[in-house]
């Protein structure tokens, strides 16, 4: 009896070594595109390594997540291959991807990783990808990406993320950039509430779980957040959240939840808010501009004397037809149109003059190719002397670019685009005369039928309406065009805040209401009115009142009720010379600041109404709310938590993490480079902004 539990025993420890030693893939070991359900997957089958089909032809060897692939051997696109091809682990230790076509074998890319004592590869439980000689890691995907970073990853200053013509780095100075060719950088951004240089010696990138991306350097006390996800703090089982770059140009933070299906992924963050900021998205002489109807960037060709390089694919490029060295040339015009321009052409490309200047400047120079006028009243001029220009188009850019062409010039027809083929502008005409049709079928209608009831016009029973739903606490759908009229354009502005700026507006009624024009809040529609239902069904007698809103397109505008006697804060709080609003209760500091330092110090004590200091109350609550107010003052908009989030977190569902100090331009520490977007009515601009309510 003793002898067979002996060998039972026995039995089971041989196959629980089979079991722990089984991940480790030997030398030898290949997988083939040809065979997609081969795979080295990681211990809790999370992670696997396997051939990925991206479209007919185009394999990549990949780690993927949920069929979302975080590392591509090779990069993408130059890791592209076809079903013939091969992942070898040689035995001397090399990784490497080659075609086989019979005889020939080609190689694609490999870890030059031969002759270094390598005896096994493994894939662990974070996704990473080991080469190692023994216990020891002598090669990861990890140290050498290819365009994603995921939680556990240690992105360093000499690591590079890329995709085709787009690269990502950290700095030696701990800040991000974004590059296009290596050359072109259109994104620096040093992170939060970060007014001058870091002091860093070693920075390096850390994806957190939870779903921020951090700076981390043994010089800093504390970590410095530099992206934080519309998801933050949704820590559900089988959720990854990672960065990555994508081939547009543009970073993105994204999530990718098991429970959501194979191959689902969701964005929570981008770093560059206008796609058409990015330099080179439509490759060459091309022009960006967002497609009126879905609100998607699509590009075109300045004029018709360009023709697209793929007309299946506007982000190619555009061709010039002729050759402008051997012509007669003249200046083609392209009204609200910006010809980007970034470090390191910023020097090189700019001089000052008016707009006439701008234009004739670049006509007789023989190496300017195109020119943009800011049109500002600054007088500054970009002249491009590069074969390679990007364009960017928007009916609210001042700017007034020029284009040097042969001789005629053919501006495009009012609302065309180059790369529109027949079949669509034949079906977009169409759906415009069928809609025009019924619309005036239906407005016909509706005259005839006030008309022959004595009603007042259809604009007043619109007033009516929204007063009355005004009245009722119901938020009101405006369109642009008419909260346009409401505030006779946007002229009397009342302030200015975070999240934009505020005018002055009047309804059909005579109700006068105060009317914030959004900004760069990067939510969706669904998003967007969710906050909308939220904020109308909050009351308190300190708080305005939400009358309507706008989500048409880009357009976010949210519409309260006017006060006339301006906000809580002027009656609180004695003013300076400065115009900063303080008080002597908080030693005649702005409160958010005082406040901080008070938390800081653990004197959440003294920031609570002296009223109720004196009678019991939860100081663990307490703390609780002061931490959720520091974050809903943050500078950036992203780092801020939506509505839902703040309830989430003062209910005690969602977990509070420490938020950073508040920053104000009053306090002279707002000049923090977030993005340089590009050059826009003011040059280059930083995306910071002041702070208000």
């Amino acid at each position: 009896m003793e002898l067979s539990s002996l060998n039972i025993f026995m039995l089971f420890f041989i196959l629980f070594s089979a079991t722990s030693t089984a991940q480790d893939i030997p030398p030898g070991s290949t997988l083939y595109a040809s065979n997609p359900q081969q795979s080295w997957a990681s211990p809790n089958k999370s992670f696997t390594l396997s051939f990925i089909q991206e479209s007919e032809n185009a394999y990549f060897a990949a780690i993927t997540y949920n069929s979302v692939p975080i590392w591509k051997a090779g990069g993408d696109p130059d890791g592209a291959v076809n079903s013939s091809a091969e992942l070898r682990f040689l035995q001397d230790g090399n990784l490497q991807l080659v075609v086989v076509v019979g005889p020939t074998t080609s190689l694609v890319w490999q870890s030059n990783t031969s002759r270094q004592g390598i005896n096994s590869a493994s894939l662990d439980n974070s996704g990473n990808f080991m080469l190692k000689n023994g216990n020891v890691s002598v090669w990861t995907t990890f140290d050498n990406p290819t365009d994603t970073i995921v939680p556990e990853q240690n992105f360093t200053a000499g690591n590079v993320l890329r995709c085709g013509f787009y690269s990502f780095r950290l700095l030696s100075s701990g800040e991000m950039s974004l590059r296009w060719n290596n050359s072109v950088e259109y994104y620096t951004y040093r992170g939060i509430n970060v007014t001058s240089d870091l002091n860093v010696s070693s920075p390096s990138l850390a994806m957190q779980p939870e779903g921020i991306l951090s700076l981390l350097d043994p010089l800093l006390s504390s970590n410095v957040f530099m992206a934080r996800g519309s998801d933050y703090g949704d820590l559900g089982d089988g959720i990854l959240k990672f960065v990555k770059l994508d081939c547009d140009g543009n970073m993105r933070m994204y999530s990718s939840a098991l429970s959501d299906g194979v191959g689902n992924r969701v964005v929570r963050w981008t770093a560059v808010s206008d796609q058409c900021e990015v330099f080179g998205f439509c490759g060459s002489y091309g022009v960006c501009k967002y497609d009126e109807a879905d609100q998607v960037p699509t590009c075109g060709c300045p004029s018709r004397n360009f023709y697209p390089v793929d007309p299946n694919d506007g982000r190619k490029g555009c061709r010039m037809i002729g050759d402008i060295k051997s012509c007669q040339t003249t200046l083609l015009a392209l009204n609200n149109t910006l010809f980007l321009t970034y470090p390191p052409q910023l020097d090189s490309d700019y001089f000052t003059g008016n707009i006439r200047a701008c234009r004739s400047n670049c006509l007789v120079d023989t190496r300017c190719v195109a020119s943009s006028s800011m049109a500002d009243g600054t007088g500054a001029c970009y002249m491009k002397r590069s074969d390679f220009i990007s364009g960017h188009h928007s009916p609210i850019l001042t700017s007034t670019s020029y284009v040097k062409v042969c001789d005629p010039a053919l501006p495009n027809p009012p609302g065309s685009s180059r790369n529109d083929d027949g079949g669509s502008a034949r079906l977009k005409i169409g759906v415009i005369v069928l809609g025009s049709g019924l619309l005036i079928v239906i407005l016909v209608g509706m005259f005839l039928w006030i008309k022959c009831r004595g009603k007042q016009s259809y604009e007043s029973l619109v007033s009516e309406y929204s007063f009355s739903d005004y009245a009722s606490g119901v938020p009101v759908q405006f369109s642009y065009k008419k909260l346009q009229q409401l505030t006779k354009g946007f002229v009397e502005k009342l302030g200015e805040g975070g999240f934009g700026s505020v005018y002055r507006g009047v309804l059909s009624s005579k109700v006068v209401v105060a009317v914030k024009q959004l900004e760069g809040i990067g939510q969706g529609e669904k998003q967007f009115r969710m906050e909308v239902a939220t904020i109308s069904s909050t009351h308190h007698l300190n708080l305005v009142r939400l009358v309507g809103f706008c989500s048409e397109g880009k357009h976010r505008l949210l519409v309260y009720e006017f006060m006339k006697n301006g906000s809580l804060d002027s009656f609180l709080f004695p003013s300076l010379s400065s115009g900063e609003k303080v008080s002597p209760e908080t030693s005649n500091r702005r409160f958010s600041l005082w406040a901080y330092e008070q938390f800081e110090k653990g004197n959440v004590g003294a920031v609570v109404d002296k009223r109720l200091v004196e009678s019991e109350i939860d100081f663990v609550q307490a703390t609780r709310v002061l931490q959720v107010s520091f974050w809903c003052i943050q500078e950036h908009p992203s780092f801020r938590p939506t509505m839902g989030k703040v309830v989430q977190m003062l209910e005690g569902i969602a977990d509070v993490q420490k938020p950073p100090p508040p920053l104000f331009l009053s306090d002279g520490s707002a000049q923090s480079s977030v993005v340089i977007s590009s050059v826009s009515s003011s040059q280059i601009v930083a995306g910071s902004s002041s702070v208000s309510s």
